[in-house]
């Protein structure tokens, strides 16, 4: 599955870069493509090992609430 998250706060390569380390963390993950310019981020994952709201628990806990 693939879902695509807009982060208002991701503002810089540092947030880009906590963000990739962030999710790569979750088990179920598999690909993380982050678009600073557009301030989005797509996530590919396994949804029998992780949900979409897990990924944007994490998000919102590492200080990048999704909008």
């Amino acid at each position: 599955m693939e879902k695509r998250y807009t982060i208002k706060k991701m503002k810089c390569a540092g947030c880009a870069n906590k963000i990739t380390a962030t999710l790569e963390q979750l088990a179920g993950v598999k690909k993380i493509d982050i678009k600073l310019a557009e301030q989005t981020v797509n996530v590919s994952f396994d949804d029998q090992k992780i949900k979409a709201q897990q990924i944007e628990e994490a998000l919102s806990h590492a200080g990048y609430p999704v909008d």
